[in-house]
């Protein structure tokens, strides 16, 4: 009873993300920082019937929460890393290209 009902939560979400990108997200103006979006991010975690739908509410919200960035911290002349909206420290290599194009363009500004 349990994983049906986990289960019908799951696909009821899923739809309810699917709505939103095709519906909603192209009018938000917002980007994501990440190379694969919140929402697909949202959807592959969905899709894996192994979690618990509070788990996986969990993980995506703490993703939404972390999707910005709050601070570029410059290790040197020419390294930098950011910090997302939940204090996670976020390598160049985990941001989406146009997000690493703003922050260096920041950056090199005089």
């Amino acid at each position: 009873m349990v994983r049906l009902l986990n289960s019908l939560i799951n696909r009821y979400l899923y739809y309810a993300i699917v709505g939103y990108r095709k519906l909603i997200s192209k009018y938000t103006g917002r980007d994501c920082i990440y190379p694969v979006t919140c929402s697909q991010f949202a959807l592959d975690l969905l899709n894996d019937n192994s979690k618990s739908v509070v788990h996986s509410l969990k993980v995506i919200f703490k993703r939404i929460k972390g999707c910005k960035v709050l601070h570029i911290v410059k290790d040197s002349p020419t390294e930098w890393h950011a910090i997302n909206g939940v204090g996670e420290t976020l390598s160049t290599d985990s941001l989406n290209d146009r997000m690493k194009s703003n922050i260096e363009n920041i950056l090199n500004r005089k």
